[in-house]
């Protein structure tokens, strides 16, 4: 059982979110997509389809991640960091697509902890080793940090 010590994070979301833009908020677990709920955002996690364009929402990292088309959506917030390579490829490309009209996507990336810090640089050595090993571009490593 989740037990919030504080609500900071929650609040630091909330506050990013209030200059209206449309954003995907991706997260992994249960809880904080309990706590993104009482903010108001619409939660698409498991069972449920697709959120809404023109509207934020918080979408499942597990749910969402792969084989969706979100490119109604160019501003996204990743509060929950993948570790894994094909993670980040796949997350980055459900906005980052053929079909995206916007001329750019964005990733806003917390590094509010160190296990906020440690998983964007295991993610970014992940995406090293696979362009080694494969050759292949990888979106992560493409973004401005």
């Amino acid at each position: 059982v989740p037990v919030w010590v504080s609500d900071y994070f929650i609040r630091w979301i909330e506050s990013f979110l209030s200059d209206s833009t449309p954003t995907l908020v991706w997260y992994y677990s249960r809880a904080v997509g309990e706590q993104l709920g009482k903010l108001g955002l619409p939660v698409h996690g498991q069972g449920s389809d697709a959120p809404t364009p023109g509207t934020s929402a918080a979408v499942s990292i597990n749910v969402h991640g792969t084989g969706k088309n979100l490119q109604g959506w160019w501003r996204n917030l990743v509060v929950e960091l993948p570790t894994q390579a094909k993670t980040w490829e796949q997350l980055i490309g459900r906005t980052h697509r053929p079909g995206q009209p916007h001329r750019w996507v964005e990733f806003h990336l917390p590094q509010h902890t160190e296990k906020s810090v440690g998983a964007l640089d295991r993610g970014v050595e992940s995406a090293h080793h696979v362009k080694e090993l494969t050759g292949a571009e990888q979106r992560l490593l493409m973004m401005e940090m």
